[in-house]
């Protein structure tokens, strides 16, 4: 009996929210994919901290400096970078001299950190980008 009165308004139900549907599948990808890159941006960000720690922690071992730990937490705290500005002025004074071991080792940590760095870059392109098509 309702197959012939109603037969094209079930049909435009259907319609609706098969559409309706899609749009939720498609934004819940969308929010994966937002989370997913700002999980990667966290921890990407992680990563070069800790590799600025270790680098200005050997760099000020290297130079003789007293609790390199302390510079090294130092540097790596603050938003704005006064620990660090604190340190390259502490560092001047330094005296140093390394040996080849610290020199390769200073040497891949400061690659490493240039790379964390374009990555953390692209992330965050990505993001922004994301961010624009998304809303």
């Amino acid at each position: 009996v309702d197959l012939v009165s109603g037969g094209a308004g079930d049909w435009d139900k259907w319609v609706y929210l098969g559409a309706d549907y899609s749009q939720n599948i498609g934004g819940f990808i969308m929010t994966w994919y937002l989370l997913t890159l700002i999980g990667l941006l966290i921890v990407t960000n992680g990563l070069f901290v800790y590799q600025l720690f270790k680098l200005v922690e050997l760099d000020a071992a290297v130079r003789g400096m007293k609790h390199p730990k302390f510079w090294a937490f130092l540097t790596t705290g603050g938003q704005r970078g006064e620990g660090l500005i604190l340190y390259l002025l502490k560092r001047n004074k330094a005296v140093f001299s390394m040996t080849a071991e610290e020199t390769e080792e200073l040497q891949t940590r400061k690659q490493r950190l240039i790379y964390l760095l374009v990555l953390i870059v692209i992330l965050a392109i990505f993001l922004f980008a994301s961010v624009l098509v998304r809303f």
